[in-house]
């Protein structure tokens, strides 16, 4: 039976990637409990979704690395975003059917994150809560400290 590693490649986003990311972004957190957007409207959280992932795509700190079908490399299974130079990820994000297979620990964290230095997380999934459970990771709000010194 093959591992993951032999089914599955990594790289770096592409711009045919982007309304994906976009899309699952914005439709998990608006599914969190504890999300941001309880009492929103839909639409409205949506577009502060939107502006926020577009934010941190267009900050030069962060970068995004996808895991895809080695055999298809526009079926994307899993990404993660991440502030390599703060150990800072911003949101990662696995397909359903791959959440138990280790993608983003296995294949995708260590493209961007030094497991060995503090870690901290902005929007923990199921993955992340366990990172947090564990002492490997902090829930820290490092967009908005981001966000705000883009233009410094």
């Amino acid at each position: 039976m093959d591992s993951i590693v032999d089914l599955v490649s990594v790289r770096q986003v592409k711009e045919g990637d982007l309304q994906f990311i976009l899309d699952s972004f914005t439709t998990c957190l608006i599914r969190y409990k504890e999300s941001i957007s309880i009492g929103l409207n839909q639409s409205y959280a949506h577009k502060l979704y939107e502006k926020m992932i577009l934010s941190v795509l267009k900050n030069p700190n962060y970068s995004i690395f996808v895991a895809c079908h080695k055999n298809d490399t526009d079926n994307i299974i899993s990404y993660l975003i991440a502030n390599p130079s703060n150990n800072h990820i911003f949101f990662g994000y696995t397909k359903y059917s791959y959440r138990l297979l280790g993608v983003q620990k296995n294949l995708l964290i260590p493209f961007l994150i030094n497991e060995k230095e503090k870690i901290t997380i902005q929007f923990p999934t199921k993955f992340g809560l366990n990172l947090v459970k564990g002492g490997k990771c902090e829930i820290e709000n490092k967009f908005l400290e981001d966000f705000l010194n883009e233009d410094n």
